[in-house]
């Protein structure tokens, strides 16, 4: 199992503070219900956010999703309830496979401090902080991450 950038609780709690707070999601959430493309650039820009090379990640996540069709707002909102409601902690600890979480270190929207409390809930867990990256390593630290990967994958496979 390989995660990146990901925290099982996106929204902060009493007891889950490595997290977004709720009144940040919840103007997000208003936002994209609200203006959708331009909330959809801002959150791009999160995703580059303190990055060592934001600005070339940036291009091209946004050439990118020029490719494509637009994305339909209501199954983006879906998501956002998903990521609002779903609480994952207490099934850490029922994953038996091999588990690599990878974060960026500069990542604005999932911290890099979600690391030690994963390490908490899945002791057998690796979590591994890319330098310099922020929420999309896959992107701006392209290298890094792949090698990360291979190295996990050479380790954990028969």
């Amino acid at each position: 199992l390989i995660l990146v950038t990901a925290n099982p609780r996106f929204v902060q709690a009493a007891d889950w503070r490595a997290a977004m707070p709720a009144t940040t999601f919840d103007g997000f959430h208003a936002a994209l219900r609200d203006e959708p493309a331009a909330t959809l650039a801002r959150f791009l820009s999160l995703q580059v956010r303190g990055s060592e090379d934001a600005r070339e990640t940036l291009r091209r996540l946004r050439a990118g999703l020029a490719e494509r069709p637009q994305p339909q707002p209501e199954a983006l909102l879906a998501g956002l309830d998903l990521l609002r409601e779903e609480d994952l902690r207490a099934r850490l600890a029922d994953i038996q496979q091999p588990a690599l979480w990878l974060f960026g270190e500069r990542d604005t929207l999932v911290p890099a401090s979600v690391a030690e409390r994963i390490e908490l809930l899945m002791p057998q867990a690796q979590c591994q902080t890319i330098p310099g990256a922020a929420h999309a390593p896959l992107l701006s630290h392209g290298d890094e991450a792949a090698n990360r990967i291979t190295a996990f994958l050479a380790e954990t496979l028969p």
